[in-house]
């Protein structure tokens, strides 16, 4: 089963079960819409071959906030587990 689908079952529980996995699942496509839009408002104003410079800073950008909420992520339950004891 895919990743997203496990996500959503266990977090919607029994109740209302697909009413609640539509909505999750038509939220997932927010992010697709929205990268369209900024793929056609880069080319349309730098033109193709700025576009793909566009593309390649978005990946390394998302590379980089991806990066620091793991370190996050890692640094939280030792920082909680630290201020218990």
């Amino acid at each position: 089963m895919p990743l997203f689908s496990t996500f959503v079952f266990e977090v919607i529980g029994g109740k209302l079960a697909a009413t609640k996995y539509n909505g999750f699942a038509s939220l997932s496509n927010s992010p697709i819409t929205y990268m369209g839009l900024v793929l056609a408002a880069a080319e349309t104003r730098f033109g193709a071959a700025r576009d793909a410079a566009h593309r390649i800073g978005r990946g390394v950008l998302g590379i980089l906030v991806f990066a620091a909420v793991d370190r996050l992520w890692r640094v939280k339950p030792q920082a909680i587990a630290g201020a218990a004891a």
